[in-house]
């Protein structure tokens, strides 16, 4: 190489120079994967002989034995790029020196990477990686790491999460392992060391000899420096020798683990430099601190019999595996990843091992709640039950602990966490849930302590020795309010025994959120009212669904078309119920796929797809492809129950509802997220496949009996329309709708329920487009102006081409979509939400020229290119409905108030009045054509 290397001398020139390399030498190893199979299979021989598939093999049975290509090209990016940046932090000379002569030096003070950068490069000499690499030692010769470094102790830390940024934007927007805010961390450490010292009979805290801690997703080390720091903040007082002792003490007993070795290296140096900064001593061997994967089976090993230096690099895992059985730990503190859909990824805690029945996950799981318990298959999941395993169970000595995670929210009130709440409440003493996003998913950038749009929370749970397993632990939970920094300072002050902390649920299963006021619970849940729920369309693919069937059949043909396999894979995007050799039973209907037991790659074409109309968000209906061999989980009860009768109740439950209407109403099957577009949500069928009232026995009865009139399941989905598919239900019930699902407020004012039956069915007329419901007297159409005041007009054709965004003026009061305008468009019609959601903007996005929306395949590139003339209809009828009900609003909330101070029919009246509300799984099934009844 005869160019000359730019000068380094600071941090962004630094990443910007090392990110690109690192993105071409991930790459690289991928094509040179992929090569090496070509290669094998062209010539009929073993791909593990090939240097590349080889080096991935000894990757595996090294260090990663669940490594995917794509991780293996990505650890092995990490590894070389950050094993150079630190050989350069340590002075070492670059120019001259050849890569192997670089491994060796580097191995004196860094063991793992420089063995790590040994193996990566021992046999790529001459290669195209082997020449990225020299590239990347060529440009960082003319670093000068005094510049870049000024001095800083946060230099690898900066360092790093700028590099990310670059080399791998979508990990940093997803996660926030990397990024927790030292204030958090801060603040966690204070709460764990105070639970310590008050609950856990530890006057020391932290500082105690006895107390050892880990971080089970160490990322760049940001909690152990955090520990470390508190130690010496306690020991100050007895002067710098005191401070010396307890950060060498200290320094023996903090464990980290991290996968992947780019952070690892970062977190080695900071806390290296951070124990001698603070007067301590390392310990004998270094740090506690393993490249390895926490998930693992701990008793895993591997059968291989390795070389001398796999043999070294294999020592790291099998430390890591060696400690999780045999070190007993008491505080398990971190940041662990989010990923939800992670099936595969759990290892032992999902899988377990042979010698014992079940697996650790399973212990989260609750008998009759299966259906909803996908969402336990996500990574901070995994690490709930693996902390609270390390800490609780995983050694004779551990009896007794403290856990603090700050993680998604998800488990705090998801009905799918049902079962995990029942364990931790089980298995822990005392617990403390701090909320720090209370505004919910995509929270106002300047409150947000994470730039994700996933809300957390910290949460904090204790084991004492005198755990009662027969007495739900007591969970206590607060929230932090207000912009960022505010967040931050009152997190710095907090006390787990601060006023502001509430009592949550005393029931095994409830919400780790505040109880609900007793004359909310008092009354009938929406999903008592109508036993069965499930969720809607799940396929786990995008390009399944659209507004524009046209586009659907192009996909269809595409892959069917598809020659090469590992495209085809890669466009049908397979799941783990979904792939191109499995055959599945087909959904309920005549108009859905019935050869569903041919599997989807022996599909010879031509062969028409089976397209039907979804709701596939609120007052968005578009298309999808129905066929179940497509779908993870297409949710066939609710197939089953499509009729001309039928009505799906669209209920937002889990999460805190936003500004709209409490319920939305469907004559078509719903996606799992139509409600808003994200976070789920469920469907209450009206009625059940086989046609009879999905409503609790003897609820119509009861009903009829009070009000003196024959009360059909029709009039009760219609007064609930009229009670709470509104704004101010919404409003007025807005504490308790945070952290329960509906409610519904049953009137025995014969006057008031006629008034709420009549109005609702005219809201269910306008919810499902004049499919269900009644229209009001004298109008037979929505474009009649039934409400008074005048619809809104298309004026103006939108044309041919695709329009980017629509455009609303609130004083002339016109909308515009590309070329096309309406008049008479109400500002409240814009400005119309459901749990939060502009719906026209959400209509618009989904049919612009680049749709939003997840693209999960190359399939989703296909796209409508002219506006065909049917959206604008479509768009024109959503305005009108919309105009109408904005009209209802206010006569809706003028009804809830009188049915509020009406007298009222509680769950435990009714039951008195010969009503069984659902108390099993069985009473919660779908009652399916032919089945009996008992």
């Amino acid at each position: 190489m005869t160019w000359e290397p730019t000068p380094i001398n600071n941090v962004g020139r630094l990443v910007d120079t090392i990110a690109p390399l690192a993105i071409m030498l991930r790459e690289e190893v991928l094509e040179s994967l992929r090569a090496d199979r070509r290669y094998a299979k062209a010539n009929n021989i073993d791909e593990n002989l090939r240097p590349f598939v080889g080096l991935r093999r000894d990757w595996r049975a090294s260090l990663y034995p669940r490594a995917t290509d794509e991780e293996f090209a990505d650890g092995f990016s990490q590894t070389v790029v950050f094993a150079l940046v630190v050989g350069l932090s340590e002075g070492l000379e670059f120019s001259g020196l050849q890569v192997p002569e670089i491994a060796r030096k580097l191995q004196a003070k860094h063991t793992l990477l420089g063995r790590a950068l040994d193996l990566l490069t021992e046999h790529i000499a001459g290669s195209t990686v082997g020449l990225a690499i020299e590239t990347i030692v060529r440009a960082l010769s003319a670093a000068r790491w005094e510049q870049i470094s000024k001095g800083r102790q946060d230099v690898y830390l900066h360092l790093y999460e700028h590099f990310l940024s670059a080399y791998d934007p979508e990990r940093r927007k997803q996660s926030g392992s990397f990024y927790t805010p030292v204030e958090v961390v801060d603040g966690m450490t204070q709460l764990t060391d105070e639970a310590l010292k008050k609950y856990l009979n530890t006057p020391d805290g932290l500082s105690a000899d006895s107390v050892a801690v880990i971080d089970p997703a160490m990322g760049t080390g940001t909690y152990p420096l955090s520990v470390l720091r508190r130690v010496a903040q306690d020991a100050q007082k007895y002067g710098a020798g005191a401070v010396s002792d307890a950060v060498t003490s200290a320094a023996k007993r903090l464990y980290g683990i991290e996968l992947q070795s780019g952070p690892f290296s970062v977190a080695e140096l900071r806390l290296t430099q951070a124990v001698r900064d603070m007067g301590g001593s390392l310990p004998d061997g270094g740090m506690n601190l393993y490249v390895a994967d926490t998930l693992e089976d701990p008793k895993a090993n591997s059968s291989r019999q390795l070389s001398y230096t796999l043999q070294l690099i294999a020592e790291q895992r099998q430390q890591a595996n060696r400690m999780k059985l045999e070190t007993p730990i008491q505080v398990c503190i971190g940041n662990p990843p989010y990923k939800d859909k992670s099936e595969g990824m759990g290892g032992w805690i999902e899988n377990g091992d042979a010698s014992t029945l079940g697996t650790p996950l399973d212990d989260f799981r609750l008998e009759g709640n299966g259906k909803t318990e996908y969402v336990l298959k996500n990574l901070y999941v995994y690490f709930w039950r693996w902390a609270m395993w390390k800490v609780f169970e995983s050694t004779p000595e551990s009896s007794h602990g403290v856990v603090c995670f700050i993680t998604a929210t998800g488990y705090l009130n998801g009905p799918g966490f049902k079962g995990m709440r029942q364990w931790i409440r089980k298995n822990t003493s005392r617990g403390w849930i701090i909320n720090l996003t209370p505004e919910g998913k995509q929270p106002p950038a300047n409150t947000a302590v994470f730039k994700i749009e996933t809300p957390v929370s910290i949460a904090l749970f204790i084991r004492d020795q005198a755990n009662d397993p027969t007495v739900p632990a007591e969970i206590k939970y607060t929230e932090l309010h207000g912009l960022r920094n505010e967040k931050f300072d009152a997190l710095h002050v907090l006390s787990l025994e601060d006023e502001s902390f509430q009592n949550t649920g005393a029931d095994w299963t409830d919400g780790f959120v505040p109880a609900a006021e007793q004359s909310w619970m008092d009354l009938p849940a929406l999903s008592d009212i109508f036993p069965w729920v499930a969720p809607g369309i799940k396929p786990n693919k995008t390009w399944v669904y659209n507004p524009n069937p046209e586009i659907l059949e192009q996909r269809w043909n595409d892959l069917l078309l598809e020659e090469d396999n590992e495209l085809k894979a890669l466009k049908f995007k397979e799941t783990r119920d979904t792939t191109l050799e499995k055959v599945k039973i087909p959904l309920a209907g005549a108009d859905t796929e019935q050869e569903t037991g041919t599997p989807f790659n022996k599909i010879v074409w031509p062969h028409s797809p089976a397209i039907v109309p979804v709701g596939y968000r609120s007052f968005d209906r578009q298309y999808i492809i129905a066929d179940s061999r497509l779908l993870h989980m297409p949710s066939p009860g609710l197939w089953a129950a499509r009729s001309p009768e039928q009505v799906f109740i669209v209920e937002f439950h889990a999460n805190m509802l936003k500004a709209g209407p409490g319920l939305i109403f469907s004559a078509l099957i719903p996606d799992m997220d139509h409600f808003k577009g994200s976070e789920g949500g469920r469907a209450l069928p009206i009625h059940h496949p086989d046609g009879s009232p999905n409503v609790a026995p003897g609820l119509l009865e009861a009903l009829s009996a009070q009000l003196g009139i024959k009360v059909e399941v029709e009039h009760l989905v219609a007064y609930i329309a009229a009670v709470s598919a509104h704004p101010e239900y919404v409003s007025r019930f807005a504490e308790d709708l945070k952290y329960t699902g509906n409610r519904v407020p049953l009137t025995v004012d014969l006057a008031l329920w006629d008034q709420a039956v009549k109005l609702g069915e005219t809201v269910l007329w306008l919810h499902t487009f004049g499919q269900r419901g009644k229209a009001p007297e004298g109008a037979s159409s929505i474009f009649e102006t039934f409400t008074g005041v005048a619809l809104p007009s298309y004026e103006k054709a939108v044309g041919s081409a695709m329009p980017e965004t629509a455009v609303y003026e609130p004083l002339s009061r016109t909308l515009s979509l590309g070329a096309g305008l309406w008049s008479e468009v109400d500002p409240r019609v814009w400005e119309y939400t459901v749990g939060g959601n502009r719906v026209l903007e959400s209509w618009v996005g989904y049919r612009r020229a680049k749709p939003k929306g997840k693209k999960t395949s190359p399939l989703n590139d296909l796209v409508t290119t002219n506006w065909p003339s049917e959206w604008s209809k479509e768009l024109h009828e959503i305005l009108v409905v919309l105009t109408h009900l904005v009209q209802l609003e206010e006569k809706q909330a003028d009804l809830l108030d009188s049915v509020l101070t009406s007298s009222l029919l509680d769950l435990s009246t009714l039951q008195g009045l010969g009503v069984q509300w659902p108390s099993t799984a069985k009473d919660r099934k779908p009652r399916m054509p032919g089945e009996k009844l008992f």
